[in-house]
């Protein structure tokens, strides 16, 4: 479909316990969405904001028979989804935290407000349904389903990210070089004519108002931030330009340089970068909750902030061109329309590497079939994807509606896209590794 696969070596994951410390708590504290019963029932509990809830770990074994990558034990994870309708608001609430039972015969999500139990997809390693939720599992044990949410209409999904809790990581395991993919939101406020238009680096333009948030638009934006040890975020590169619907060469990035915010530990567990966002002054220094996981393949983080603004992180690395005949399997979900909003069904891709290398840089050919698992109607494809532009540790390919980018999160088993527009706003996908 529109995925780009990790690169050559990372296809074999086995399960992980986490690079530190162990696994401790998806339920839902400050849920501030409609129909909060139906995101909530069975797998999240929802009450105030703030802290999140306690679930007491209720796994014996640690692997599942159907997923060796599904970890026992407390999960944390997102809505990938807006917080709040208040144009300044500062704070993301939809932090998630419950409690994955192997104990018994199949798995169990256990919230405060009930088990959830899930049934394998047979033939298809690592993916489960209950309830109304989907869910694949990606070979380093991170989670990613969909769940229903009738707030984005009748049978409309939502989707959400969830990571084996780890308690003893320190904010110098951010220490690096980072590259982001980033959804950067116009706002629009109704009654006043108002939006804000807050970009990668944090230099926006805007018309500040009060009122209800009645759409927002996004956009999407490439950056590299430097992190030290102490937590101090900077922007070290930079697209300098939106990324367009042809080709989006890199630019100067004048933000170079600049110190982003800093890196604190959240209450909640999560981690906060505070930014002083000078695209909303009416409330600055706005926080951003970053959720991060790590294993001995690799490292990831997400970014999101009350408008559902998100950046998508991995460490800065040349994606290597794989070898032809090289296959790739995956399951890809893509939203449809504002990030946040309802999401495709989730899709299976199949691909084999044709030809390689292309004329044009670091480029390869890969030929496929997609499945769309709501009516089994099969799309053969042929991708021509080009590595390492516009930026390292970014890819792009060209589709009829415009140009693909994608971040490959390198040890994850995942990677997050920016598609063509679709009513104004750059829609985003995510595919997960199904090589499990």
């Amino acid at each position: 479909m529109f995925m780009f696969q990790q690169g050559v070596g990372e296809m074999h994951h086995h399960r992980q316990t986490g690079a530190k410390g162990t696994h401790k708590s998806f339920c839902a504290p400050g849920v501030r969405l409609a129909a909060v019963a139906a995101l909530c029932a069975g797998l999240s509990a929802c009450g105030g904001g703030g802290g999140g809830s306690s679930v007491t770990p209720q796994s014996v074994k640690t692997a599942d028979a159907h997923c060796s990558s599904l970890i026992a034990g407390p999960h944390r994870g997102l809505a990938l989804s807006a917080s709040s309708t208040d144009p300044n608001a500062t704070e993301y609430t939809l932090t998630l935290v419950s409690d994955v039972d192997l104990s018994g015969a199949t798995p169990v999500v256990v919230g405060p407000n009930g088990r959830t139990t899930l049934t394998p997809v047979t033939g298809e390693a690592c993916h489960y349904r209950g309830d109304d939720l989907d869910l694949l599992v990606s070979p380093s044990g991170a989670i990613a389903f969909t769940r229903l949410n009738p707030s984005l209409g009748t049978s409309a999904m939502q989707l959400y990210l969830a990571f084996p809790e780890q308690t003893n990581r320190v904010v110098g395991d951010f220490a690096g070089e980072w590259v982001g993919l980033v959804s950067n939101a116009k706002v629009e406020v109704a009654g006043t004519g108002g939006s804000v238009s807050i970009g990668s680096d944090g230099s926006t333009s805007s018309t500040p108002g009060s009122g209800t948030i009645t759409a927002i638009h996004y956009g999407a934006d490439a950056v590299q931030l430097r992190i030290n040890d102490q937590g101090t975020v900077s922007i070290s590169d930079c697209l300098g330009q939106p990324l367009g619907a042809t080709y989006t060469a890199k630019a100067a990035c004048e933000g170079a340089g600049t110190t982003l915010g800093q890196l604190t530990r959240h209450t909640d567990g999560a981690w906060n970068l505070t930014v002083n966002d000078l695209s909303r002054p009416s409330a600055p220094g706005h926080n951003w909750r970053v959720f991060s996981y790590q294993t001995s393949k690799g490292k990831m983080a997400v970014a999101i902030d009350a408008l559902g603004k998100v950046m998508f992180l991995s460490p800065v690395s040349t994606l290597p061109l794989p070898p032809l005949g090289y296959a790739t399997h995956t399951a890809d979900v893509v939203m449809l329309g504002e990030l946040g909003s309802a999401v495709s069904a989730i899709n299976d891709s199949r691909y084999t590497v044709t030809s390689t290398p292309g004329s044009m840089g670091p480029s390869y050919t890969r030929s496929g079939v997609i499945t769309n698992s709501a009516n089994q109607a099969t799309t053969n494809e042929t991708q021509t994807l080009t590595l390492n532009q516009p930026m390292t540790g970014l890819a792009w390919r060209t589709v009829a509606s415009g140009m693909v980018y994608a971040l490959p999160l390198k040890g994850m088993g995942m990677t997050f896209a920016a598609l063509p527009q679709s009513n104004g706003s750059t829609r985003f996908a995510l595919s997960v590794d199904r090589s499990n």
